[in-house]
């Protein structure tokens, strides 16, 4: 898949794919642990977002963005591409890493803590599709990091509600 085709103008957002029936969590799996590594390697997560493209070709971009800046700017993303084939029913992907010098020493601390994370995520989803017979479906969808830490701070502001209000309950 060529970067130039790579137009962020043209996703939508995660909530898009309950109208094709795709699980999100293989996306919020991913998306956790890339949090947790870029936390690890001191990148801002401030104003950054993943974008997952997918043609009908089937070949596919994760652009996570590591630098700051546009996101129209592909110097500023870290791009994860997968090539599927699927031979004798098995679904097989090819995964490179390409990134521009400007998010270049990002990108590989990124690769060097997730490339099997990555791997699987591009396998999961290509399974899925496959799966659900979505194979020749086009997909184009970005998620904003702050989306997703809004909801993990939800969750722990949950949890501990319920703790408080277990030992509430005990007195």
């Amino acid at each position: 898949m060529e970067l130039s085709n790579f137009k962020v103008e043209e996703s939508k957002e995660l909530a898009f794919l309950d109208t094709l029936d795709i699980n999100e969590e293989i996306f919020f799996d991913i998306v956790k642990k890339l949090v947790v590594c870029m936390r690890k390697l001191g990148i801002n997560l401030n104003n950054k977002s993943i974008y997952y493209q997918r043609n009908t070709d089937k070949t596919s971009i994760l652009a996570v963005k590591v630098s700051q800046g546009e996101d129209s700017d592909v110097a500023n993303f870290m791009f994860n591409g997968c090539d599927a084939r699927e031979y004798a029913r098995y679904m097989s992907c090819d995964v490179y890493l390409h990134a521009d010098a400007k998010s270049g020493q990002q990108s590989m601390g990124i690769a060097n803590m997730m490339s099997r994370d990555i791997v699987d995520f591009f396998n999961t989803m290509e399974g899925e599709l496959a799966l659900k017979g979505l194979s020749d479906n086009e997909l184009f969808i970005r998620i904003p990091l702050e989306q997703y830490i809004s909801k993990e701070n939800e969750k722990k502001d949950t949890k501990f509600l319920r703790l408080v209000n277990f030992f509430r309950r005990k007195k």
